[in-house]
């Protein structure tokens, strides 16, 4: 109940413990909507989630090497959030939470709108994708949604679940990327399409090992 659960699903449920400060630990499910996105880096409430975020991974996942690596992270959480832009839906949901015993971070964003076949088709560059090639490729270097005919790719665009991948697979941690039927590893260094059941939307879940630090290089 701490995270919100129940007060999302609507049910009054009466809780019999203090609620502490989440500070550095947990940011409680969330949800926001879309248009707060439109200006990325102006809109309070965006900023104000990635920050959380990123202050629970800057005190639970210390850089042995560089401390600016997390300045990284937090870049790429602004444009993995900002992806939820291009769902053609109202509302965008977001959780994390550190697990002591584990020594991890765990991370989940997820949407109902139009997936990412349908949002990456949008591109000229890539209208003739089948779901499954969608899928495999919206993870490589500057595979956006965000294009016209003339400039299929927009400078800056493309690039927050690349260096997620990047990371996570420098971190030895866990991410998934599931949209309608199919799903992949990120974590993995071959892409394989999994199919699965049907989800409206797009998830976005990643595992950081908090004892396993990630040099400043990956970003080279």
């Amino acid at each position: 109940s701490r995270i919100n659960f129940f007060h999302h699903l609507g049910i009054d449920f009466k809780e019999d413990i203090p609620r502490r400060s989440s500070k550095g630990k947990f940011l409680e499910i969330t949800r926001f909507p879309i248009e707060s996105l439109t200006d990325t880096m102006g809109s309070k409430d965006f900023t104000e989630v990635c920050t959380k975020i990123t202050n629970i991974l800057e005190q639970q996942w210390p850089q042995k090497d560089d401390t600016k690596l997390i300045d990284h992270v937090h870049q790429l959480l602004h444009e993995i959030i900002n992806n939820f832009i291009h769902s053609e839906e109202e509302y965008g949901w977001l959780v994390a939470q550190y697990y002591k015993g584990q020594k991890e971070v765990r991370l989940m964003f997820c949407d109902t709108g139009i997936g990412i076949h349908a949002s990456l088709t949008k591109n000229p560059k890539y209208s003739d994708y089948q779901p499954t090639e969608s899928i495999a490729r919206c993870v490589e270097e500057e595979v956006t949604s965000i294009g016209t005919e003339e400039d299929p790719v927009e400078k800056s665009g493309g690039m927050g679940l690349y260096w997620a991948v990047r990371i996570i697979q420098r971190n030895k941690g866990d991410m998934m990327i599931y949209s309608g039927a199919h799903w992949i590893d990120g974590h993995k260094n071959e892409t394989k399409v999994n199919k699965g059941s049907y989800w409206q939307g797009t998830i976005v879940y990643m595992k950081i090992r908090t004892d396993v630090s990630v040099p400043l290089s990956v970003f080279h």
